[in-house]
Formats: C-alpha cells, structure tokens, sequence
C-alpha cells in the first residue's frame, strides 16, 4: 500500500490545453497536448476515439476509448519518489519514466429531453501502465469512477 505522509503535495497549477478533433462520421478522433503551467510543470499527450450511437431518437450511449502519455517531469511529479521524499515517506526512491501513463475508457448514457436539456451518467475508468503502474505511492492499477449530471445548452 503506498502512503502519500511524507511525500509533500504537487502545487495548484494552471494549464494550457490545446485540442484537434476529427469526425471521421463513425468515429470521432481527437488529440489534447496539455502542458502543466506550475505544479509539476509536465506535458501529457491524450489520444480518444469516441462515438455516439442512437439507442432511441432520445437515447445515446456514448463510449470512449483512449490512451494518456507524460513526459518524464509528468511521471515524476506524479508517480515518482526522490530521495528527500523517501526519507521522510518511508518508500523507496522511484525514479518515473517519460511514456504511457494509461490506458482509459469511458461510457456516458445522454437522455435528451429537449434542444437545452441533457441528464447523463458517466461511467469511467484509468488503467495504468508503465511507471504509473510500477510506482511504489499507488497500489490499484485501476482506478475507476461514476458520474450523474445534466447538460444545459445556452443560447
């Protein structure tokens, strides 16, 4: 079990995203690059493929697949433990590699109530690999999550 007492924290940053999407009519691709401005100062690099399929003219399922990559300042502000953090946590030192964090997928069920209003459920989950997987701080390889919410459109 990893502990995070000792470790220190990750300060609050802002980020800057940059995002190219394609409808491919079947399936949508996208690509997000993502650059940590403080923090960790690290840069990830999100690959999806995502889809809306018609249960009912008011039905949608919506399922994503994707993979997550982090440069090595990423990995190591993340998932790494240097040498002062070992001595204070009790974990050995861990020194994170740059490359994939993760594989994640995602299923959101849309009810569309009208032009404006959206209720939906989200399920998701993060699979990780690499040194995300391997760090000493972690021990679930999968980390999975459930979302409610509603989606209103403004005109």
């Amino acid at each position: 079990h990893g502990s995070f007492t000792g470790l220190g924290r990750i300060d609050t940053a802002g980020q800057l995203r940059v995002f190219a999407g394609y409808d491919m009519g079947f399936l949508d691709v996208s690509a997000t690059v993502a650059r940590d401005l403080g923090g960790t100062d690290g840069s990830t690099l999100e690959l999806k493929l995502s889809n809306v399929l018609p249960l009912s003219h008011k039905l949608f399922l919506m399922p994503e697949a994707g993979l997550t990559l982090g440069n090595k300042t990423f990995m190591q502000g993340f998932y790494g433990v240097n040498s002062t953090q070992a001595l204070n946590s009790g974990l050995p030192v861990y020194n994170a590699k740059s490359g994939l964090e993760s594989a994640d997928f995602a299923a959101s069920l849309i009810y569309v109530i009208d032009k404006k209003w959206a209720p939906f459920i989200r399920a998701e989950g993060r699979y990780l690999y690499g040194s995300a997987d391997k760090t000493p701080i972690y021990y679930r390889r999968m980390v999975t999550g459930i979302g409610v919410g509603v989606s209103y459109l403004f005109d």
